[in-house]
């Protein structure tokens, strides 16, 4: 017979053939019959028919367990398991419909996924990241994504917040910083209390909105990578830096071993260069000094003949002062002389050292 529905829809005013598995959470009591059944191997949606052994038939309401399914069947259904008793085999098969995104995976034992499919295949997936409730894709909002590497060895996790500090993030732009990182398929996890990421022992992300709340099911996550400690590759936490000429940032660089755990992650003592060396310069504090006038070109640091680098595209600025009318110099009280300027429609700060 066809099942209907399977766990939560008992409930509603449909389905006369219900399969409640392990994850069901209610307590079964309406009227009907009930089969009582253990599966013979392991639990395969989208293959072969699994061989169940009967355990119990009956009126009497049978309840799940963490080994135990229950097969619930009423009204024109009913009569369907007439002279079914214990001991006997039956076989169920649950399988996907031909969907709009392709052939489902055969012999699936494990499986999860999140809502929506933000990302598939190493891009943006059409049709479901533009597709969420109505516009949700674009909200400013605390967002926790899961995703996988196109060899499905390397999981990604990526929480952000939403406070008083930030602003949030939508699901474009963090899919988007995913992708980048090396993420193949990506999907959200909600933004609110009803999802959680627990790293040794401490939660990783906070809910945009309600409260933190304890969640139903949960999935673990256990690297089986060796442990390493060696650094085999710096990278910067920027990725590129389009910046006003004759400002003045900081750099920062994170430390991985080979396996892309991080190992460090304020790595400092390199050696800097700039290509071309009118670029501009590092100083000993990693703060990188911007040449005054347009340009582009690429900061390259070094450390134990390791190499990384990174973009530089300095803009054009205008407008450009000292912010006070009249400066009081003396031998006994350092001053930073401070020099605002307009660049790329923004006020920012500039680097008084690049001036005379």
């Amino acid at each position: 017979m066809k099942i209907d529905n399977y766990n939560w829809w008992a409930k509603s005013h449909y389905g006369d053939c219900v399969l409640f598995n392990r994850f069901n959470s209610l307590k079964l009591a309406d009227e009907g019959t009930y089969v009582r059944f253990k599966a013979n191997g392991p639990w395969v949606v989208n293959g072969a028919p699994i061989s169940c052994t009967v355990l119990d038939v009956g009126e009497e309401p049978q309840q799940t367990s963490d080994k135990e399914y229950v097969l619930f069947v009423r009204n024109a259904k009913r009569s369907l398991f007439d002279g079914l008793m214990k001991g006997d085999e039956i076989k169920i098969s649950q399988n996907f419909e031909q969907g709009k995104f392709g052939k489902a995976p055969q012999d699936i034992v494990t499986a999860f996924h999140g809502y929506p499919s933000i990302a598939f295949e190493g891009k943006l997936h059409e049709g479901e990241y533009n597709d969420f409730e109505n516009g949700r894709e674009y909200e400013l909002s605390s967002r926790l994504m899961g995703g996988v590497s196109k060899d499905g060895k390397t999981l990604y996790l990526a929480a952000t917040e939403l406070s008083s500090k930030s602003a949030g993030v939508n699901c474009i732009e963090l899919a988007n910083f995913m992708l980048a990182k090396g993420a193949w398929n990506v999907v959200n996890f909600d933004s609110g209390g009803s999802v959680a990421v627990v790293m040794d022992h401490t939660m990783q992300n906070e809910p945009g909105r309600g409260s933190i709340r304890p969640v139903e099911d949960g999935i673990l996550f256990v690297s089986q990578a060796p442990e390493s400690e060696v650094i085999t590759k710096y990278q910067f936490t920027r990725k590129n830096l389009c910046i006003p000429s004759a400002s003045l940032i900081d750099l920062h660089l994170i430390g991985y071993n080979k396996y892309m755990d991080i190992i460090e992650r304020e790595c400092t003592s390199f050696r800097f260069r700039c290509e071309p060396e009118s670029l501009g310069w590092v100083d000993d504090n990693n703060f990188f000094h911007a040449i005054a006038r347009k340009m582009s070109g690429k900061i390259i640091a070094e450390k134990d003949g390791i190499s990384t680098e990174l973009s530089v595209s300095l803009q054009e600025v205008e407008d450009v002062h000292l912010v006070t009318d009249k400066i009081l110099l003396d031998d006994t009280h350092p001053y930073q002389i401070k020099i605002k300027a307009t660049s790329m429609g923004n006020r920012f700060d500039l680097d008084p050292t690049a001036f005379i």
